[in-house]
């Protein structure tokens, strides 16, 4: 187990103020015996900031002399004239990761909430450095990354406490009110964000019909956003598209005020959602799939960044055939239904669009697939996986052994493995 000490300080021929040793020098070889004697293997030096630049050269010289025993979060004068020059090349000094501030003198009390730090949290995010405050200063400094617009890094792992309400999202030209349900972590944000499509067949659930999912998603960190759909009965082919082209651009406008960031959406999509989740991504711009217009928003666009899926219909005329096989006369019904005319279930369909070489936008996509699943056969999944990839695309396929269709629905082990999996896959398409 490695053992690191996360602050320390060194210093020569100074003054420290009272909390500290009253002693004139503190060296590295001071540090290193007593981290011998205490069995510390590395630290992290805080150079003090009373003492000025001279104790940042004598940490980075600790560092020189022993690169694997310590590293800086240094300090420089955040109102020098050269303040983001100085922050750009930071790294360039040897063992430095970053800053470490007070903040505890009277003139930098008002620079949290006044704007004077919003430059240095943007330099700072776009240079990749570490920057620490005084435990006091954390809700500050929350508000201080709000007002600079500076990303929370996502964390897979991370848990957060939720707050979940209901909006109206659109209302159907039949009347009808569809629905948005929010899942927001509370905390300093802002989120990832991705929208959720709900399956059912095209026929039947809602916006509820992923909760677990999607609180699991949310938990980590993840502003999640499920919609309703308009169903086949009511609309077909592609009415369902359109409302979720729509709510990706919706989603977009409005991810802000649930402190969720709209830079970078993805979509999750079950069953018949999956199918609509991968024809939003990929024809993101077609004219049949923009038809709704957000009049409040008219310059954004339905492009997502990533999909995750689960049982996905990347194939609805395969999965109809497979339906007429096992004379299930349910499914073949619910295809009837949303197919019509009959001929879209051709036009609408993943697999043969990418078969026709269609201009595509392909977008890395996770396909999660129960192994059991005699609805959408797994080797439904395997050739759609191939077909992407061969036409440039980034398609993820895992087959999950002893799970059926609708896996997820039941707590278990493949259904734990399977929310780690869309956060490690969300995780990685945010890292990219």
């Amino acid at each position: 187990m490695l053992i690191v000490d996360s602050q320390i300080h060194l210093w020569q021929n100074g003054k420290m103020s009272a909390q500290h040793r009253q002693i004139p020098t503190y060296s590295a070889d001071d540090a290193l015996a007593e981290m011998a004697s205490a069995g510390v293997d590395c630290a992290v030096i805080h150079p003090p900031s009373a003492l000025g630049e001279a104790v940042n050269v004598l940490a980075v010289e600790a560092v020189r002399q022993h690169p694997d025993k310590f590293c800086i979060l240094g300090h420089f004068d955040l109102q020098s004239p050269d303040r983001e020059k100085i922050v750009a090349r930071w790294r360039e000094r040897p063992g430095m990761l970053g800053f470490r501030f007070t903040f505890n003198q009277p003139h930098q009390k008002a620079w949290w909430t006044d704007g004077s730090l919003d430059w240095f949290w943007a330099a700072c995010e776009k240079a990749r450095l570490i920057v620490t405050v005084a435990e006091p200063l954390l809700a500050r400094a929350g508000e201080a990354q709000r007002r600079s617009g500076m990303k929370t890094p996502y964390d897979p792992a991370a848990m957060f406490e939720l707050k979940a309400s209901e909006v109206e999202f659109r209302r159907t030209p039949a009347g009808r009110q569809l629905m948005a349900r929010i899942y927001q972590p509370q905390g300093t944000g802002p989120f990832p964000t991705v929208l959720d499509l709900h399956g059912g067949a095209w026929r039947r659930k809602d916006r509820l019909a992923e909760e677990p999912m999607d609180r699991a998603i949310a938990a980590s960190g993840v502003l999640v956003v499920a919609i309703d759909l308009r169903l086949s009965e009511e609309a077909p082919y592609p009415a369902s598209v359109q409302d979720a082209n729509y709510g990706v651009r919706w989603l977009k406008s409005r991810a802000a005020e649930w402190n969720g960031d709209p830079s970078k959406i993805g979509v999750y999509g079950s069953s018949s959602g999956g199918h609509v989740a991968q024809l939003l991504a990929m024809r993101p711009r077609d004219p049949r799939y923009n038809a709704i217009a957000l009049p409040s928003a008219s310059n954004l666009d339905a492009t997502v960044a990533y999909v995750a899926t689960r049982s996905p219909i990347s194939d609805p005329y395969a999965r109809f055939q497979q339906a007429e096989r096992m004379k299930r006369e349910g499914m073949t019904e619910n295809s009837r239904i949303y197919f019509n005319p009959w001929e879209t279930i051709y036009e609408g369909n993943p697999q043969q669009i990418l078969e026709r070489r269609e201009p595509v936008t392909l977008v890395p996509m996770l396909i999660m697939q129960g192994a059991l699943d005699d609805n959408v056969l797994p080797a439904v999944q395997e050739k759609f996986a191939a077909t992407y990839k061969a036409a440039g695309g980034v398609c993820e396929l895992t087959v999950f052994e002893g799970s059926e269709h609708e896996w997820v629905a039941k707590p278990g082990p493949q259904t734990d493995r399977a929310r780690e999996m869309v956060k490690a896959f969300i995780a990685r398409q945010l890292k990219a």
